[in-house]
């Protein structure tokens, strides 16, 4: 019997430690070694492409789906109540997001007519306007005493604020907004540190598979995301588009761009 080959430290065979015996090695040992080699040129050539069109496309792993991750890190529960805090479009993808979770009780709360309305369309059981009225106290009415969950999707000391006030003993606040200010935690709706509440953050985890389950969700016609998409411009026209956004007229949400 022949000895087996020899492996340097970097898994390859180390063709300087063979002696004249090595040399006629048993045929099923050197297809082994070729099909290992096989293996981590096309592993090396999968990851380089999924890394190439995330580049393309501007994806990062992290930041899929940040709206649905919401309710999934806030641990939204069968039966659940949630409040969602700013119906913007992450907002709205978070309302889906609770409904899709098997929330029994969702609110939605803006100030924006337009996207109450359409909240309700991606779920929303209830909707309040906080110019209209204390929010806060009204969740409380309607809940018993406040949500299980309440999701922050704007990023202001006051949302997040409202959110703590909003929860009940032991709920979870999601937080997705993207803050530009310190934020401080005011003693009354943190109940002095004995509340038991989690703060949690979230983007989002990635993959192709999560990709893959969050488009059949769409296909299954369980959320129609489209209606969120209320203008549209050609990619000539894009300072327009950016314009339009940033202004917030015409009761804009998501702006499609096109080549």
């Amino acid at each position: 019997l022949h000895p087996p080959l020899r492996l340097a430290p970097d898994g390859r065979v180390d063709r300087a430690r063979l002696d004249d015996r090595d040399v006629h090695a048993p045929r099923r040992q050197l297809d082994t070694e070729r099909l290992r080699h096989r293996l981590e040129r096309e592993l090396r050539h999968r990851v380089g492409a999924e890394e190439r069109q995330r580049r393309a496309t501007g994806d990062r792993p992290d930041q899929d789906d940040p709206a649905g991750a919401a309710a999934e890190r806030g641990q939204v529960r069968l039966l659940g109540a949630v409040a969602v805090f700013a119906e913007g479009p992450i907002g709205l993808c978070a309302t889906a997001g609770a409904r899709l979770a098997g929330a029994s009780l969702v609110i939605g709360v803006d100030s924006n007519p337009r996207r109450l309305e359409f909240a309700k369309r991606m779920g929303a059981d209830v909707v309040l306007n906080f110019k209209e009225q204390d929010v806060v106290a009204e969740i409380k009415r309607l809940t018993g005493g406040g949500v299980d969950v309440a999701i922050e999707a704007l990023g202001l000391q006051s949302t997040f604020e409202n959110c703590l006030r909003a929860l009940r003993p032991g709920g979870t606040l999601s937080s997705l907004g993207v803050y530009s200010s310190d934020l401080s935690l005011p003693l009354g709706p943190f109940l002095a540190g004995l509340g038991d509440h989690t703060i949690v953050t979230t983007l989002c985890p990635g993959g192709k598979e999560r990709m893959r389950r969050l488009m059949s969700v769409i296909e299954s016609g369980r959320v129609d995301l489209g209606p969120l998409v209320t203008h549209r411009f050609r990619l000539d026209n894009i300072e327009a588009a950016y314009e339009l956004f940033s202004h917030q007229r015409d009761g804009v949400l998501k702006v499609a761009i096109t080549p």
